[in-house]
């Protein structure tokens, strides 16, 4: 678990460094990036629909994935499937250490 916890925690800080270069691109005031440096994405989740911007979007998606495995782990509920409770599959975990859904519910929601 601990080779997942540094790979998420890698990821948010890559993430949230991401969304604070492209918010300085599309002219973000300054107390909206102090806000996200103190606390996170939830700090400006009100904001964003002023910026419309689909790599943002993206980013700010992926980093609500990363954000909620963490959580998982802190909870002691990782690599629990969010729709059936079963243990997600460790090749998933592997590929993707934010993954949500194991193979059944993923392949029943395509």
């Amino acid at each position: 678990m601990s080779d997942y916890r540094r790979r998420l925690s890698q990821e948010q800080q890559q993430l949230q460094q991401k969304i604070q270069v492209r918010l300085i691109e599309m002219g973000a005031p300054g107390l909206l990036l102090t806000a996200l440096a103190e606390q996170g994405l939830d700090g400006i989740a009100g904001q964003l629909d002023q910026f419309p911007d689909r790599q943002l979007y993206g980013l700010c998606q992926r980093l609500t994935q990363v954000e909620a495995a963490l959580c998982q782990l802190d909870l002691g509920l990782y690599g629990i499937c969010c729709d059936c409770e079963a243990e997600i599959e460790l090749d998933r975990l592997a590929a993707d250490p934010a993954e949500q859904r194991c193979a059944r519910c993923t392949g029943s929601r395509v």
